[in-house]
Parts: structure tokens; C-alpha cells; sequence
């Protein structure tokens, strides 16, 4: 009997810990959307279409993320930009990088699992102007030439995130300091 106790326990401890941590990622969740949802719903104005320019224009000034399918903005998180260069409210917002993005298969390890690259088509919009700036499509770093994992494991390998790619472009203006 005591065996039993012991074991239910452990199961009890082990469950309510991965409640309380399910419960925590599941607020912190529902506090970025509300952090997020004043965004969302600007988008309409953010990407109002006035006309196409005719090359590369960079996004600069305050900038966010949107996922061109969705229509909705992406975490600030998500991104490795200044903080500078990151809204305090939803009406500070100067450029929308507007994206889509997909893995593709390039290769597939001997395990079975895939080898992933990202490809990313990236879309500028100066919201002021409504101007619109097409970049085309980057590509992320390749994955790893091998993977050595155990004969069994089919985790797909995924390569670096192309939204390095069009920073690398030129695609971002950053601002190194605090705007005076």
C-alpha cells in the first residue's frame, strides 16, 4: 500500500507541475494578445494602399510585423529589432513589414526526418504615405548537412529564419539610439 501512495504522489506533484506550467504559458499568452489586440485592430489603416513604388524602399522609424495571410500582427518578440524601433501604441506605427513565409523541403536525412529551409516573400509599407514596397522572396540559412539523433527520431531540422536575409538587404533601418 505504501508503494501506491508513494507513486500517486509522485504522479500528483508531477501533474500539478505541468499544470501550473501549461497555466502560466497559457496567461502569458492571453496577456501578449491583449498587448496586441489595439494593433489588430489598426491593421485595416496600416495597410491602406495608395500606391506601388517602383523599387526598394526600407521599412524605418517605429516598425511591425505582419502575417500577410493572417492579417494580424506578429509577437515583437518575435523579431530581433531595437527596441527603439518598436511601437509604444498602435498610433507611433511608421512601416509594416508585411510577410509570408513557408518551409520548404531541401533535403531529407537519412533518418527519415526533413531538412527545412524557410522562404519568405517581404512586402514594406510606409503607413503615412501608403506606399508599398515589394522586396520578393529570401531565403533562411540551409540546415545542417546531417543530424545525429537516434534511428527512430523524425523531428523535421529547420534552417535560419529568412527575415535575416532581407535584414541583411537593407530591408530595416534601425536606430542605434533613443529618438530625441
Amino acid at each position: 500500500m505504501g508503494f501506491l501512495l508513494k507513486w500517486t504522489v509522485i504522479v500528483g506533484i508531477f501533474g500539478g507541475f505541468i499544470y501550473y506550467m501549461n497555466k502560466i504559458h497559457a496567461d502569458k499568452e492571453r496577456e501578449t494578445q491583449a498587448q496586441l489586440s489595439p494593433y489588430n485592430d489598426q491593421i485595416a489603416r496600416y495597410l491602406n494602399k495608395k500606391s506601388v513604388a517602383n523599387g526598394r524602399i526600407a521599412a524605418k522609424g517605429n516598425v511591425i510585423f505582419v502575417n500577410e495571410k493572417t492579417r494580424k500582427l506578429d509577437k515583437f518578440s518575435d523579431y530581433t529589432i531595437s527596441p527603439y524601433n518598436q511601437p509604444q501604441s498602435p498610433d507611433e506605427v511608421d512601416s509594416v513589414v508585411l510577410h509570408n513565409c513557408e518551409y520548404v523541403q531541401v533535403a531529407t536525412y537519412s533518418n527519415g526526418s526533413k531538412a527545412l529551409q524557410q522562404a519568405c516573400s517581404f512586402t514594406v509599407v510606409h503607413v503615412a504615405s501608403g506606399v508599398w514596397s515589394s522586396w520578393g522572396e529570401f531565403k533562411g540559412t540551409m540546415p545542417a548537412a546531417e543530424i545525429k539523433r537516434k534511428r527512430g527520431s523524425t523531428t523535421d531540422e529547420l534552417g535560419g529564419k529568412a527575415i535575416y536575409s532581407f535584414f541583411d538587404a537593407g530591408g530595416l533601418v534601425t536606430r542605434k539610439t533613443a529618438p530625441q
